[in-house]
């Protein structure tokens, strides 16, 4: 379970919260196979990255190339861990919607194993990325929405939590 306070939703709930982001993740329309439950929350950025989150970029086995790739010598690394490295600050610090109004929120769109509790970052990779960077001072770090989808079962075909849940990789 993710160790911040949640609250139910919908799955359409949930789904209409992905149709307001600008997502790019293959994985934003996938469910799990069962144990299907939406949530809603608030942290801190600090409780973020304390959780075990992971962006879908993923980490080239030279250790220093990220991509989406579906590679098996591509691996996960947890979003703490990638705010370490330069390349990944590169890449994820980049503003891809400079002509949208200043946002003034953080919300983060995760997909979650509730078996091995690992969690994929299918929207907000760039936001948390710019906000633990301080490149958005106008976020409150302090309250981050979270919207997840958990399942207790993901099937092996499903992008991203194919690299990132623990039950299906190594």
């Amino acid at each position: 379970m993710l160790q911040i306070a949640v609250t139910p939703i919908t799955y359409d709930d949930f789904r209409a919260v992905l149709w307001e982001e600008p997502r790019g993740a293959r994985s934003s329309l996938c469910r799990p196979i069962s144990g299907e439950t939406a949530r809603q929350g608030v942290c801190s950025l600090d409780q973020f990255l304390a959780l075990s989150t992971y962006p879908v970029w993923y980490l080239g086995p030279d250790g220093g190339d990220f991509n989406h790739h579906t590679s098996p010598d591509y691996h996960r690394i947890l979003f703490r861990d990638a705010l370490k490295l330069g390349n990944f600050r590169d890449l994820c610090s980049i503003d891809r919607y400079p002509e949208n109004a200043r946002r003034t929120d953080c919300r983060i769109i995760l997909l979650h194993c509730r078996t091995c509790n690992h969690a994929a970052v299918i929207d907000g990779n760039h936001r948390i990325t710019r906000l633990a960077l301080g490149l958005e001072p106008q976020m409150d770090r302090m309250n981050l929405t979270i919207v997840v989808l958990s399942g207790t079962k993901w099937s092996a075909d499903t992008p991203d939590m194919n690299k990132v849940c623990a039950c299906l990789t190594p």
